[in-house]
């Protein structure tokens, strides 16, 4: 091999760097599989960690070893440098399976947040929704859809997040 061929192929290689793969949004499943996801305006977020900062959160209750009560989650890429999150919200209330829940505000009893450098609220007047597709205490499993419009207070600008899912083990 000649060494200007030889320095050549070396530049080449040197030159491709590898580039992490675009996010996929992940199958809706039923599973456990610790997992949650959704589009932005189209756009693909998923929980990805990036020390120190945990992709995803989960947090519930239970008023008996047979029910769920209230369900808070949020997410956030943190291999994306503006920290896009999405907060899902229901309390005080004992979730079932096959139920779909509206996403209002806070007042309303729950809510859904967007965050994208502001917030990104839903609304009473619009709610969203979260849909349970799964509850198992058995396997302590909780798994659903959700979506929702969120708009900024200030300027009454709006996002469509779209084809939420989750699937969580809970302990």
């Amino acid at each position: 091999m000649s060494r200007p061929f030889a320095l050549c192929w070396l530049l080449c290689l040197a030159a491709c760097t590898k580039k992490d793969p675009a996010p996929q949004l992940p199958a809706e499943t039923t599973t456990g599989a610790n997992m949650v996801g959704c589009r932005v305006d189209g756009r693909i977020l998923i929980a990805r960690t990036k020390w120190p900062k945990q992709g995803l959160q989960f947090a519930y209750a239970f008023p008996s070893a047979t029910q769920v009560q209230g369900l808070q989650f949020y997410f956030v890429d943190a291999q994306d440098a503006a920290y896009p999150t999405v907060s899902i919200e229901v309390p005080a209330t004992v979730l079932e399976q096959g139920r779909t829940y509206p996403l209002g505000t806070y007042q309303g009893e729950s809510q859904a947040i967007c965050f994208l450098g502001s917030d990104y609220r839903s609304q009473d007047l619009n709610p969203g929704e979260l849909t349970i597709t799964r509850i198992d205490s058995a396997q302590h499993i909780v798994a659903g859809r959700f979506q929702f419009t969120g708009t900024q207070k200030a300027s009454g600008q709006q996002v469509r997040v779209t084809e939420g899912r989750f699937d969580f083990r809970y302990q």
